[in-house]
């Protein structure tokens, strides 16, 4: 994709950004899973430590639902540029 000024720039750095972002949340989520699916380990878990984790957990996904929207938005965005610049092009 061409990038034909510094605003495109930063929208697409942005985009990137919240992009890694979610993957980092996918992975945190994915490890607290495991910590907490993981037969050896949960009865090694104290009830406040689950929670602790459950707590967590739940505002990963709250952060993870807020990147898929600024993600949305930004992809649109970035759309909307390409494609009128490409228009006036």
């Amino acid at each position: 994709m061409i990038l034909n000024n510094s605003s495109d720039f930063n929208q697409y750095s942005l985009l990137e950004h919240h992009q890694q972002t979610r993957n980092y949340l996918f992975a945190i989520i994915g490890y607290l899973h495991l910590l907490k699916n993981n037969s050896c380990l949960s009865t090694d878990i104290s009830d406040e430590q689950a929670e602790y984790i459950k707590t967590i957990e739940e505002y990963c996904f709250q952060l993870l639902e807020h990147e898929k929207k600024l993600i949305s938005i930004l992809f649109l965005d970035c759309y909307r540029q390409s494609f009128s610049t490409t228009q006036l092009n």
